[in-house]
């Protein structure tokens, strides 16, 4: 059997496997909506308060857009964190529509979805750019594509952010791994579907070691 036999039975195979799957999440999407194996809580947005002293220097605010909640706890760490490094800090949804002007310095994440922020921190990036951008700034993103360190994922994780740079002038901006798919909360035909297609990582990724570094040293040189 030729190599190029091989190749295009390994490529028939594979098509078979994408229409596969993907007739199973398009066409069969709603009955398997139906079937998850416990059902799925709204997501939460709390807001929280850390560090918050008489002495403090600088009062920061961490605000935060998320789906599935993976980014709440992304924001509550770093915010944590900052605490501990003497300011008073701030982790708000953007949904709360904090106002910019009463901080000293700023954090804004997004978990990322269509290669993109999620629209409420676009919009509150658009609106508040002015103050946004008088103030010391940082950006992060939560995601769960684009992990690794090939040339081409590089890139593609830098571009989460490009609509956000036009308007805002950042120094520092992070990446951090989200949650991808949870088996738990799925039926069995949407997790075959899921891994067949190896979309994304199962389970929560997040690498708190990461996080909480980047919340030492975030801030640091203003």
């Amino acid at each position: 059997m030729t190599q190029q036999s091989v190749s295009k039975r390994k490529f028939i195979k594979k098509g078979a496997v994408i229409i596969a799957a993907s007739g199973v999440l398009c066409c069969g999407g709603g009955l398997l909506a139906t079937k998850r194996k416990k059902p799925v809580a709204p997501v939460e947005t709390p807001s929280f308060s850390f560090g918050e002293s008489a002495s403090a220097t600088k009062r920061i605010l961490v605000a935060y857009a998320t789906r599935t909640g993976s980014t709440v706890g992304v924001a509550q760490a770093i915010g944590e964190v900052l605490g501990a490094r003497g300011f008073t800090v701030d982790v708000k949804p953007f949904l709360e529509d904090p106002d910019p002007g009463e901080y000293q310095a700023i954090l804004l994440g997004s978990a990322v979805n269509g290669a993109q922020w999620l629209p409420e921190a676009l919009d509150y990036a658009e609106r508040w750019s002015s103050t946004l951008n008088r103030v010391p700034l940082a950006l992060f993103c939560v995601h769960i594509l684009n992990l690794g360190e090939e040339e081409g994922e590089k890139q593609n994780r830098l571009a989460y952010l490009n609509p956000v740079r036009a308007l805002l002038h950042s120094a520092e901006e992070a990446f951090f791994a989200g949650q991808g798919l949870m088996p738990e909360e799925q039926s069995l035909l949407v997790v075959w579907a899921y891994r067949a297609l190896q979309i994304f990582p199962e389970g929560d990724c997040r690498d708190w070691e990461k996080i909480r570094t980047w919340g030492q040293q975030v801030l640091r040189t203003t």
